[in-house]
């Protein structure tokens, strides 16, 4: 097996019954979380759909990526994480710094799981939503890729946190045995998959021996994938500029009319933009015009 990379390493059995992924995330999870000051139950949260979407992505193509958006009714009301093929990565949630004695699941409530496959070949990208269950996050993706994809899958993740709130692992796994194969060969890697696994992981980062039990009986190959995971946010000017628009007419009036640039930063990736006054009152020129046609 290749030299361990901050990258998804890929295994596929050799009848291509089933496949694995396995990232170490780590270092984009802290570093989205010292971008957001993130709380440790939104950490956890968004990291998880951090490490959902990379290998989700790794088994999509180039310049393909995936979304993930969980919803709920609770104080923590939504996370977001996106994840492209070649490793690029970035998470969010608009309640950064929520404080709660609860569990992941009890801060989200009930809600709805979204996932959008992003493919430069089609006109609209492929979105498909559930409900989400009661057994968390890490089984609300084993059930969508069984409702919406009829693939049986066995997702791990850990997110862990030392006392100072930083992001000492976050990584996981993702089996999946393709449809139409036998479900004796679905039970039998389960039955191979053991909890402790990702905790072995962090004390002798031993990937050989993890993926030689969870194939235990199944000859495999690690695929090609030597894209690095980075931490990567793809905003730029004109998206800050289309995100400003929902202040409208009136809210854009007031920035204007104390007459210095607004300073905004991207709350992904921590980017700061300045936009003059001048562009402010384009901007609220053509809303204006806008709402008169």
């Amino acid at each position: 097996m290749s030299e361990l990379k901050t990258r998804v390493h890929r295994f596929v059995t050799n009848d291509f019954t089933a496949r694995a992924s396995f990232v170490d995330a780590s270092q984009v999870v802290q570093h989205m979380r010292s971008i957001q000051n993130t709380s440790p139950v939104a950490t956890e949260g968004i990291g998880t759909l951090m490490v959902a979407s990379l290998l989700m992505a790794s088994n999509l193509r180039n310049n393909q990526k995936v979304g993930i958006y969980a919803r709920g009714s609770g104080l923590l009301i939504g996370l977001y994480a996106e994840a492209q093929f070649e490793g690029q990565v970035r998470g969010y949630t608009p309640v950064p710094q929520i404080i709660l004695g609860q569990t992941l699941s009890e801060a989200l409530g009930k809600g709805t799981l979204s996932v959008t496959r992003h493919q430069p070949f089609q006109k609209e990208p492929f979105h498909g939503t559930i409900e989400r269950t009661d057994q968390g996050l890490k089984q609300d993706i084993v059930y969508y890729l069984h409702q919406s994809q009829q693939i049986r899958s066995v997702f791990e993740c850990r997110v862990i946190l030392d006392s100072s709130n930083n992001v000492q692992f976050a990584g996981g796994f993702l089996v999946e045995v393709m449809p139409g194969v036998d479900q004796s060969v679905f039970d039998t890697i389960q039955k191979n998959i053991q909890e402790e696994f990702l905790q072995t992981y962090q004390q002798d980062r031993n990937l050989s021996g993890i993926m030689a039990k969870v194939f235990s009986g199944f000859p495999f190959t690690e695929l090609d994938h030597d894209y690095n995971v980075i931490y990567d946010c793809p905003c730029d000017e004109t998206r800050v500029l289309t995100a400003m628009e929902m202040f409208g007419p009136e809210g854009l009036q007031e920035m204007i009319d104390e007459g210095k640039a607004a300073e905004v930063t991207c709350q992904m990736c921590g980017k700061p933009y300045t936009i003059d006054v001048e562009s402010l009152k384009k901007m609220k020129d053509r809303i204006f015009r806008q709402g008169m046609n």
